[in-house]
């Protein structure tokens, strides 16, 4: 009996021993990047139909904006489809294509997001000048009013985390996006 309780509080410390070896080996090492994220870039999640309300887990998930209009991203043409491995543009052909693993690159705060404030400030901008000549309109007040909140959301709630960039190698983009307190590849 003895033996065996002695054999059982062995198998309980060498897991735990395992265990804490695993995380302190993840924690060794040069971190990938360090970014100060705020609750526009990390977001809770509340719980769905599937998860119990009461579970006491805080779940969040990474909030982050691709530049540009709707799902094309300025910096995704032919050569960097090629670059990713991709070898035809033909939105048909790419489905038709394996997935491919890929490295992004998020940046916080940086010029692209600085160029979507700026861009939603020249609208709303150029909606207060149009209402300035038509003042009775009321399409033109709504254009401003849509355009004001645009920019309060942009400037005070919207992720301020950026995709703007991909590629195959992570120390290829590394050296190209060195800045760690702004960029992380992911």
């Amino acid at each position: 009996m003895k033996r065996a309780a002695w054999l059982g509080l062995g198998v309980v410390l060498l897991s735990n021993a395992v265990a804490l070896g695993g995380v302190w080996y993840n924690r060794s090492g040069e971190r990938e990047a360090q970014l100060q994220l705020s609750e526009r870039e990390l977001q809770r999640v509340y719980g769905g139909w599937l998860r119990d309300e009461d579970d006491g887990v805080l779940r969040l998930q990474l909030s982050w904006q691709r530049p540009g209009e709707g799902w094309q991203l300025p910096w995704l043409d032919e050569a960097k489809l090629h670059e990713l491995g991709y070898s035809a543009t033909d939105e048909q052909a790419l489905r038709r294509q394996p997935a491919r693993e890929v490295w992004w690159v998020l940046e916080l705060d940086g010029p692209l997001y600085r160029s979507q404030v700026e861009q939603a400030r020249q609208a709303l901008a150029v909606a207060e000048a149009e209402l300035q000549a038509k003042s009775e309109s009321e399409v033109l007040q709504q254009a401003r009013d849509d355009r004001q909140r645009r920019l309060q959301f942009v400037e005070q709630q919207a992720s301020r985390l950026m995709l703007v960039d991909a590629g195959v190698d992570a120390q290829v983009l590394r050296k190209r996006w060195p800045d760690r307190q702004r960029q992380v590849l992911l």
